[in-house]
């Protein structure tokens, strides 16, 4: 064989694998499904109250927050309102994936979460529900992070069931893609694909209303709420086989060329 053939031959091979290294993962997709993690959730084993006042409100745990009831007395004010934080971390760092974003999504299950008003007592109830992403579980979403409320008016556009529009009294499902709907961007996804980590800051509101004219007190119960899950396609990293046969053979056709 000729000195250019060889050169040739070396040089196509070396194309060769150079094109597989790089398309042989989009064959090696997986399914991804990672539960999110919360350690006071995970104590109260998904079983909280949500605040009914500002004064028993903040991060879950903190203080008692979520963790015994609370009471609204509404005498001269008719309404009072409060709410409950949680963190949920979502960590795939051993499995080496790599998530393809429009295929992400994250679903809750919730029981008797109260979109819509709700009789209680002698008031009503209401019930709103908000996802914060961040970067990092350790750190709180800054006042740009993606963020997607979930209310009475726009509930239904993300229930994947039961059936239907009440929610008193329900075991619901909900499904957020990250991408289309909760508004994380590419950036996001190349950071959390190297970190292989992130956080979903969910917070649960409650506002309560007096019906009536007399003065009254509502009591809040315990609702079946935890982190959610992490679902949808992923990468699986090829060795990098076809780099190392690159570098081998490039390492020949330099060695030839010294000979020459």
């Amino acid at each position: 064989m000729t000195h250019t053939k060889t050169l040739s031959l070396i040089a196509a091979i070396v194309a060769a694998a150079l094109s597989v290294s790089a398309l042989s993962p989009e064959a090696r997709a997986d399914v991804l499904s990672v539960p999110g993690t919360n350690p006071q959730c995970a104590s109260t084993g998904g079983s909280i109250y949500i605040p009914y006042t500002p004064g028993a409100s903040g991060v879950l745990g903190v203080n008692g927050v979520g963790l015994s009831r609370d009471a609204a007395h509404l005498n001269g004010v008719p309404t009072s309102s409060g709410y409950v934080q949680m963190m949920c971390r979502y960590d795939w760092s051993q499995s080496g994936l790599q998530l393809i974003p429009p295929t992400v999504s994250l679903s809750y299950t919730f029981g008797d979460l109260d979109f819509l008003p709700d009789a209680i007592g002698d008031g009503t109830l209401v019930e709103h529900l908000t996802l914060a992403f961040t970067r990092d579980a350790d750190v709180m979403p800054g006042s740009g992070a993606p963020t997607l409320a979930l209310n009475g008016g726009n509930y239904m556009a993300y229930r994947t069931s039961p059936a239907g529009t009440a929610t008193d009294d329900t075991t619901a499902s909900y499904v957020v893609n990250m991408l289309a709907e909760l508004g994380v961007t590419q950036a996001d996804f190349d950071a959390i694909n190297a970190d292989r980590e992130f956080g979903v800051l969910m917070t649960l509101s409650a506002t309560v209303t007096k019906t009536g004219s007399e003065p009254t007190t509502i009591y809040n119960t315990q609702e079946d709420v935890c982190c959610g899950l992490l679902t949808g396609n992923a990468l699986v990293p090829e060795p990098a086989s076809g780099v190392l046969l690159a570098a081998g053979l490039g390492g020949i056709l330099f060695r030839r060329r010294r000979q020459v």
